[in-house]
């Protein structure tokens, strides 16, 4: 009867270890629109990309969202690099670059023939990969 119970205990308790553990926590949210990405500086500021509305960023953990200048655009993609520039990748706009955590968004689409952005990437020298939807 003992080893019943302990089995039935240690059961339990996997069970809890399983099932019991909340991980996420539902916020507010930036806007009405589906959210495509999203990314963390090191400041630990939230960006989060829409489909439509630009990209929101948040620095209470995503309790509440502010819109950067980058608005009314579809975003498909965000990333950082080491230098902590946000890179926003669009569909028809192309690459967008900011330096100042949003606040201004430059255009870079040198070199890039079709500016239907889906990923980006990088290597270790820095250097800045981009997957587009039908250009290369």
């Amino acid at each position: 009867m003992k080893k019943f119970i302990f089995s039935l205990l240690m059961f339990i308790n996997l069970l809890n270890c399983v099932f019991g553990q909340d991980y996420w926590q539902k916020t507010n949210g930036p806007a009405s629109e589906p959210i495509s990405s999203l990314v963390i500086n090191s400041n630990g500021y939230l960006f989060a990309g829409t489909y439509g509305k630009g990209i929101f960023f948040s620095t209470d953990k995503g309790n509440t969202w502010q819109q950067t200048a980058l608005k009314n655009s579809w975003v498909n993609c965000l990333a950082i690099n080491s230098s902590g520039f946000i890179f926003a990748g669009t569909d028809a706009g192309g690459i967008y670059r900011s330096t100042d955590n949003g606040s201004t968004w430059t255009q870079i689409n040198k070199n890039i023939t079709w500016t239907w952005i889906k990923s980006f990437a990088f290597n270790a020298s820095g250097h800045i990969f981009t997957g587009t939807y039908k250009g290369g």
